[in-house]
């Protein structure tokens, strides 16, 4: 706070910021980093139990846990969650305030609602501005080295698990398109030694007919030939 009164000061601002807005940015700030610590080194605590196991099993640097996993973890979720620590932050504090009859001993003194809000509104800005800056240039760089931790050592066993079950899945559609090719194949042939066995039948069909036919042709011919040697014989004796 001495670092911020310094360029209060410097920018020649201390007419607008009074005591008072001191003590309610002070109040505000204090409350949000206390809100923030307090849940983050929760979420700590919950990812350290349900992730030990893999940082173990994949034999995971304690200085790599510590400066490459959680120094990017915290500003991350910090960051994620800093709209709701405002909202938190603001109405807890602010009940406190109320609660103490400090609001009333402030509106009595003829201050506006308007001039009130002025300390909110500071402390709004410098955290907006904090968290503008996290975002933009912190947490990008830092998130490429959680993430390529997490890849390392946290899901690596998800992974391979990902990765086995895909490769039974690619073997089970490579087995049902075996089984897809072989089931056509054998159809195929089955209609290719049924319209085999047609053509044989038919061929044998057009035999038959062929005989009948020759047997018939042959057995006219000599009907007509025994009918010509009658009639040259009859010929002869007359």
């Amino acid at each position: 706070m001495k670092g911020l009164n310094n360029i209060v000061k410097k920018l020649k601002m201390d007419k607008w910021i009074r005591k008072m807005d001191w003590y309610i940015i002070k109040k505000f700030l204090g409350t949000y980093f206390f809100a923030i610590a307090l849940i983050i080194s929760i979420a700590v605590v919950f990812d350290v139990n349900e992730w030990i196991d893999n940082f173990i099993n994949n034999k995971a640097p304690i200085k790599a846990i510590v400066f490459d996993y959680y120094a990017n973890f915290i500003p991350y979720f910090s960051n994620l969650f800093s709209p709701l620590f405002v909202f938190i932050s603001v109405i807890f504090f602010t009940s406190k305030l109320a609660e103490n009859s400090e609001i009333i001993a402030m509106m009595s003194t003829g201050m506006s609602f308007k001039r009130l809000l002025r300390p909110y509104m500071i402390s709004a800005a410098i955290i907006s501005i904090m968290t503008y800056g996290m975002g933009a240039y912190v947490i990008p760089k830092g998130n490429v080295t959680r993430l390529n931790f997490e890849d390392q050592y946290k899901k690596k066993k998800k992974q391979e698990e990902r990765e086995a079950r895909w490769a039974e899945l690619d073997k089970r559609d490579a087995d049902k398109a075996a089984a897809k090719e072989a089931k056509r194949l054998e159809k195929e042939r089955k209609r290719k030694r049924k319209a085999l066995e047609d053509a044989a039948r038919q061929a044998e069909k057009d035999a038959a007919a062929l005989e009948k036919f020759r047997l018939k042709y042959e057995k006219r011919k000599a009907k007509e030939d025994a009918k010509a040697a009658r009639k040259s014989a009859k010929s002869r004796h007359s």
